[in-house]
């Protein structure tokens, strides 16, 4: 799910499945498989994602789309050639009666709560291999059919907690708990700039999302039992600039080496 940009780095130091769909748009890592369900149940083929606040995902969606407003008359890649957003079309998922309102709502500088606050389910529906923006997930059932496929997955991060994302990242991928200098990167910042600097609750979403609410609490239980299972926390996960700097397991402190809750 979005926020994958800079996770992407540090999952292409593995091997890709040769499961994986290379096709445009679902070969995009921001969408899964819609058949995701049978094909992880194949040999090799693991699932990483990383997961954040749905309400500070989406205002980070917005922000980012509004980034990419060009001048008019210009069309880098004209997929939607009137829309006023140089990004962000068939590959998030729109409906082709959503995407040119809510474009053109976000270069005008609606408030993200009028602009696309109403596109909710968003992490939901790409578990399920959709669209962010397709409106697929609705139901509770959606978010227990995805809270049970994120259960299948090897990894699963919290974008608010990075560095003991990445630091679980790479004890589940090799067995040892480190942090890489460029793992800690942001490698596509979105505008921090507020909507209204004079008005900043203009920039919030305050009405929260109960479809990927449910599955954020689901992922975020998930993410606190991993972090106590692999006993990651900040103390234990030591940046170093390859992991031939790391110490033998032997010789780390005794706190790393005992159940912990993740800090």
């Amino acid at each position: 799910p979005k926020c994958g940009t800079s996770l992407r780095q540090s999952v292409l130091e593995y091997p890709w499945s040769r499961d994986r769909d290379t096709s445009w748009p679902q070969g995009n890592h921001q969408v899964l498989f819609p058949d995701i369900g049978a094909r992880i149940s194949h040999p090799g083929v693991q699932v990483v994602a990383m997961f954040r606040q749905p309400e500070a995902r989406l205002e980070s969606a917005y922000f980012h789309m509004r980034d990419q407003i060009r001048p008019r008359g210009r069309c880098a890649r004209c997929e939607w050639s009137n829309s006023p957003i140089g990004c962000c079309w068939t590959d998030w998922g729109w409906s082709s009666r959503d995407f040119l309102p809510a474009h053109r709502a976000i270069a005008a500088g609606v408030p993200p709560a009028a602009a696309v606050g109403n596109f909710t389910g968003c992490m939901t529906s790409m578990v399920l291999g959709k669209g962010c923006m397709s409106r697929h997930a609705t139901t509770p059932a959606h978010a227990a059919a995805a809270s049970a496929l994120v259960d299948r997955f090897l990894f699963v991060g919290d974008t608010d907690r990075w560095n003991l994302s990445l630091c679980l990242f790479n004890a589940v991928l090799t067995g040892r708990r480190f942090l890489l200098p460029w793992q800690a990167a942001n490698s596509r910042p979105t505008s921090t700039k507020l909507l209204d600097p004079l008005h900043p609750s203009t920039s919030r979403l305050t009405d929260r999302d109960p479809i990927d609410g449910a599955l954020w609490a689901h992922v975020s239980r998930r993410f606190i039992r991993d972090l106590i299972r692999h006993h990651v926390s900040a103390q234990c996960c030591p940046v170093v600039e390859s992991v031939a700097e790391l110490p033998p397991p032997d010789t780390e402190p005794d706190i790393c080496r005992r159940r912990g809750v993740g800090r």
